[in-house]
């Protein structure tokens, strides 16, 4: 064999195809192409579709605004009330109330209204009709009870009425908030809506939060004694009215334990459960602060809330009234619906 290199072994010998194998062989590779470039061409189409969608959709959107509330004083219909009617339309309670919800941006307007509601004493949020709703017959029911005695000291009867109010409208505005914003909630909404409202009124300036929070803890302790507590009481979706009393004063105590130490010191609030005070309010304004972050007008809020609320004073309206919105009368309602949050 000398030098010559041997030749590679043969491999296995590949049978040659059929010539209409090959034909159709050519055929299908195109084919496949066509295919898969039509499957991309449909998905791509698909997913424009799917994105003008949804771009159309957030084009019709409302946008986000602050100050997106407006307050409207129903005549009554029931004489009884007129002389009531003028008094709180006078003083400008709702403007106020008005005033300390500005800061929240909101895609809708909401109407904050007084209105006669043929008997029934109530407070509502009807998200048909976008209204935070509370009755003449309710506003009576509160006037009573301020007259009460044992008010605490510097807390006269239109103050107490006045923080109550705040409360309320604070109260019915946050299932409103829960409604517009589609803002998650873990537990009761009526206790979520309790919160929300004390988070808000403790962030006001010291005396401010210190004469509502005392007008409010006051009223519910007169409503406590009222209560009569049965079947009906415990299986419905509030709270005793003596339960939100102590809840308030925790949540009072926990934001600002200086300012309202002598709850504790009074034994009016237990010491056993003014321990968790300050960590159940740590978890409030968190949750508060973690789910409505995005909706609040900072710099406003702090404007609005840094502003001397006086309860039972003219001067607590922070913003203009403006006539074109205030006077106009509200349409005539449909009914509270099921939907219709109460108090």
């Amino acid at each position: 064999m000398g030098g010559q290199i041997a030749p590679p072994p043969a491999g296995p010998s590949t049978p040659e195809k059929d010539p209409m194998q090959r034909s159709l062989d050519r055929e299908a590779a195109p084919r496949g192409r066509r295919a898969v470039s039509l499957l991309r061409t449909a998905v791509a189409a698909l997913l424009a579709a799917g994105l003008g969608c949804v771009g159309s959709m957030a084009i019709a959107a409302p946008a986000l605004k602050s100050d997106r509330f407006r307050v409207t004083y129903q005549p009554p219909e029931d004489p009884a009330y007129r002389t009531m009617y003028e008094e709180l339309q006078e003083s400008q309670v709702l403007e106020s109330l008005r005033s300390v919800l500005s800061f929240v941006r909101l895609p809708r307007t909401v109407r904050l209204v007084l209105v006669d509601c043929d008997g029934d004493a109530n407070a509502y949020y009807d998200p048909d009709e976008l209204t935070v709703s509370v009755c003449y017959e309710y506003v009576r029911e509160l006037r009573k009870l301020a007259e009460n005695p044992g008010r605490p000291a510097g807390i006269s009867a239109e103050s107490a009425v006045r923080s109550k109010l705040l409360e309320i409208f604070l109260h019915e505005s946050a299932h409103a908030l829960f409604d517009q914003l589609r803002i998650p909630i873990i537990g009761r909404q009526e206790e979520a809506a309790d919160v929300l409202a004390g988070v808000v009124i403790l962030h006001m300036r010291s005396r401010s939060a210190r004469e509502t929070i005392q007008g409010i803890i006051w009223m519910y302790a007169q409503e406590a004694k009222e209560e009569r507590v049965g079947r009906k009481k415990l299986a419905d979706v509030h709270l005793l009215a003596e339960q939100r009393y102590y809840n308030w004063m925790c949540l009072a105590y926990g934001a600002r334990p200086a300012l309202f130490a002598d709850l504790v010191r009074d034994n009016v609030l237990t010491a056993e459960r003014a321990e968790t005070c300050q960590d159940e309010y740590r978890r409030a304004a968190y949750a508060v602060t973690k789910l409505m972050g995005p909706y609040l007008d900072v710099g406003l809020r702090d404007k609005v809330l840094a502003h001397h609320f006086v309860p039972g004073s003219d001067v607590t309206a922070v913003a203009a009234r403006r006539p074109s919105e205030t006077d106009r009368p509200a349409p005539p309602s449909s009914g509270r619906g099921p939907a219709a949050r109460n108090r």
